[in-house]
């Protein structure tokens, strides 16, 4: 289904008012792909539509760039997290994590030197090899994805001119979001993403409830899709109407238990009427000042 359309609209509207963590990849999703990745940026009727957002439900980003790298470029926007590199950003890589990262770059260095317009991009725990500014992509990409392949890494994930090696399969852009949610203390979550990596979310089984927007074209588990990026703005900034005059305090979330320990009068006070809540703490009647 369209996520663009009647149907998709209203279901994206009713999701999110229940109080769902809104979530987005980067590249090619919240910013257009380009050649060369140091020149991909957000518009700034993207950062106009983020920060209004931001200010009206918890929203959160999830790259496989470098969390360092990722932070520069949302700077200032209000999200509540990020995770970088996968999912993998959570701790640092073990001593025998790296001890297999330096052996995959060891054998894949002298190919993507022959390789012309190829690129090796190290991070803490992944290794990615690029190959969309190749003098000869398919050429390429044969050479790159043979090496790979003898390689046997413990995850290798194939991105759009790009395969990354994992040296742990634990981690990923689904268990990152897990994770998210579970400190955010929600249960649900949108997510947005174009790219083979973000499968990882839209198949998650677990204790949140994702409702997936896959963008661009090819197969996906995800219920709704955008047919372009450039469509994710108008997308983002019909979630911030559709939040619009809502208080985020007052969304209905389907969170996760409260902790044990937690005073009895403090949960009644959670579930309480937002008119009630104001009684308790002595607040005039809302129809009083005139709120609507």
């Amino acid at each position: 289904m369209n996520a663009s359309s009647r149907f998709g609209r209203a279901r994206i509207r009713d999701f999110v008012r229940s109080g769902a963590v809104l979530a987005f990849d980067f590249d090619g999703t919240l910013a257009p792909i380009r050649r060369d990745p140091d020149h991909v940026h957000l518009s700034a009727r993207m950062r106009a539509a983020l920060t209004r957002l931001t200010a009206r439900a918890p929203c959160v980003v999830l790259s496989g760039r470098a969390r360092v790298d990722l932070e520069l470029r949302v700077r200032g926007l209000g999200l509540v997290a990020l995770s970088g590199d996968h999912g993998h950003d959570r701790k640092a890589p073990s001593v025998r994590e790296r001890a297999t990262l330096d052996r995959y770059a060891e054998a894949l260095v002298p190919i993507v030197t022959a390789l012309r317009g190829t690129r090796l991009e190290r991070k803490r725990h992944t290794l990615a090899v690029h190959w969309r500014t190749a003098t000869s992509p398919a050429l390429a990409r044969r050479h790159i994805l043979r090496a790979v392949r003898a390689l046997a890494p413990a995850r290798s994930v194939f991105g759009k001119c790009v395969v990354e090696l994992h040296a742990d399969a634990t981690d990923h852009k689904g268990t990152a979001l897990e994770r998210l949610c579970r400190s955010l203390r929600r249960t649900r979550a949108l997510y947005v993403g174009d790219d083979t990596t973000d499968e990882d979310v839209f198949t998650r089984p677990g204790r949140i409830d994702v409702l997936g927007i896959h963008v661009g074209r090819g197969p996906t588990r995800a219920a709704l899709r955008l047919d372009r990026q450039a469509e994710v703005v108008e997308l983002i900034e019909f979630l911030g109407d559709a939040l619009d005059g809502v208080d985020p305090r007052e969304l209905k979330s389907p969170r996760c238990p409260t902790r044990a320990g937690t005073p009895r009068g403090t949960r009644a006070a959670v579930r309480a009427s937002p008119d009630a809540r104001d009684a308790a703490a002595g607040v005039p009647d809302r129809r009083a000042r005139g709120t609507p």
